[in-house]
């Protein structure tokens, strides 16, 4: 009178008979069960959700067993709204693989389109676990489940997730749209718990699903606490958001977003940058402003990173030996060298060369030459110092958007920009971000660039908002340094030329 397979997965509590097979299997670790009572065991155990240490030993050497007894369970279980969610949870695991891979397929097949909402994490773990050991077949079955006209709505957000993950393009549009309407922030929660359990792998997106899962969900939650960033980057604070019983969801959905856009900031696509920069200039996401410009700062980092190609001995050899630049760093290294021997030259030789940047009206007080004239009178120093290595410099080189940088060094198919300042100019302190960083963003420049200030004397100095107006060239120079972020100091230089009248009357 022992029950059958199908008659312990229609029962709702544990069966009657549940008790004394476990106590017996406790006492004999490895009982002399013929066939049909392994198998009752097995069922008996999906059942409980209990393990125990004979499972452990069955599923080692008997792992067809139990593929095909969780099959036969499963199909009446779920005909009767029982989903033995632990054991699915274990399947996720290495030990299970043989077993998972046989079944993940059948099972979530068989998974009712219209379960309730207390058993999606049944559907989360069968996932999951498909993701893991049987993936074969996997898309063409999602396709088919997320096209069920019949399905809720919370059950098609797990599939659609899912195939997201799969096949980004397939899936983006209707999971947008599956997530917006009416009572979207449950359907929107459930998306970022699939994502913390592996479901929706956030690492496999490409850059247009992460781009539009950023800009839904930022748009409905700005971030929750981000004071550690933004202080680091010098944004204004940003107020926590909510409290109370959804204090943890929106802390959820704000650790959503920061991943998502992290992830577009670890790829080094052009692609990716444009993503961040659209977004970043999305008016609807202005309380991220601050991540998302620090992600554009990272982003373009790692682009450059991923693009740089490491000279040739060869080419070593010959820029050791004073010959031609291998790549765009070569050619700022030697193009700042050369603009640091033409300074000391200006401020240290005898034929008064600082004269050049200053006019000297008959019976008046000199005063600076205009930013222009300056440029123009170092422009032709440079150019014939460099005229040996073949490095040509120009003014006014055309970089990204049509922008223009004073100077241009170049050399076979890369190019290095120099931005010219002089120390009274308004813009003295933030012109190496605002625009001289904007220059180097060109793929030719690699991210190197060179901020090169005329110093005229401390009179003549515009004044830092939150520092002592430096006394000399040398202390100007180590404070725009200070301005740079450590990978922002590897590639771009600064060089301060003092054309001071000071001491050479």
């Amino acid at each position: 009178d022992l029950p059958s397979v199908a008659e312990v997965a229609k029962y709702k509590q544990t069966h009657l008979v549940a008790t004394p097979f476990a106590a017996a299997l406790e006492l004999s670790p490895r009982p002399p069960l013929d066939s049909a009572g392994t198998i009752l065991a097995l069922a008996l155990q999906f059942h409980s959700g209990g393990l125990d240490d004979w499972y452990e030993s069955v599923l080692e050497t008997q792992p067809a067993l139990v593929a095909d007894t969780l099959l036969t369970y499963c199909r009446t279980a779920f005909k009767h709204c029982n989903y033995p969610t632990l054991t699915f949870a274990r399947l996720r695991d290495p030990n299970h693989a043989a077993v998972a891979e046989s079944t993940m397929l059948k099972l979530l097949k068989a998974f009712p389109p219209r379960c309730s909402a207390e058993h999606l994490p049944a559907l989360q773990h069968l996932l999951v676990a498909a993701l893991k050991h049987a993936r074969d077949g996997l898309p063409e079955l999602v396709r088919h489940k997320a096209g069920l006209p019949s399905m809720t709505l919370m059950q098609r957000v797990c599939w659609l997730c899912c195939g997201l993950g799969l096949d980004p393009p397939s899936h983006r549009v209707d999971l947008i749209e599956t997530l917006t309407g009416p009572r979207e922030y449950e359907r929107i929660l459930c998306a970022i718990r699939l994502m913390n359990e592996g479901v929706l792998p956030v690492d496999d997106l490409d850059v247009e699903a992460a781009a539009a899962l950023v800009e839904h969900l930022g748009t409905r939650w700005p971030p929750y606490s981000d004071k550690p960033l933004l202080e680091a980057i010098g944004e204004p604070e940003v107020a926590e958001f909510s409290s109370g019983k959804n204090a943890v969801n929106a802390a959820d959905a704000s650790d959503a977003v920061v991943r998502l856009i992290d992830h577009l900031a670890s790829l080094s696509e052009s692609t990716a940058t444009e993503a961040l920069g659209r977004l970043a200039e999305n008016v609807l996401l202005e309380r991220w402003q601050g991540r998302l410009r620090h992600a554009v700062r990272r982003q373009r980092e790692t682009g450059r990173e991923a693009e740089f190609l490491y000279a040739t001995v060869a080419q070593v050899l010959d820029t050791l030996d004073g010959g031609h630049p291998a790549n765009s760093a070569d050619l700022a290294a030697l193009t700042t060298d050369h603009l640091r021997q033409l300074t000391k030259r200006i401020t240290r030789g005898n034929t008064s060369d600082w004269l050049q940047y200053w006019d000297s009206p008959k019976g008046q007080q000199r005063m600076p030459k205009k930013e222009n004239d300056c440029r123009d009178a170092l422009l032709s120093d440079l150019q014939y110092q460099l005229r040996r290595t073949g490095v040509d410099v120009q003014k006014e080189g055309y970089y990204a958007a049509d922008r223009r940088a004073d100077i241009r060094a170049s050399y076979k198919g890369f190019n290095v920009p120099v931005e010219i300042k002089r120390s009274m100019h308004r813009e003295l302190w933030t012109a190496i971000g605002t625009q001289l960083m904007k220059y180097a963003r060109d793929p030719e420049a690699d991210g190197h660039g060179i901020y090169l200030v005329f110093w005229f004397g401390p009179e003549y100095c515009q004044k830092p908002l939150d520092a002592e107006r430096p006394g000399t060239p040398q202390q100007l120079e180590e404070q725009l340094q200070r301005t740079l972020a450590p990978a922002e100091a590897r590639k771009i230089n600064v060089v301060v030329v003092d054309v001071s009248d000071q001491k050479r009357a």
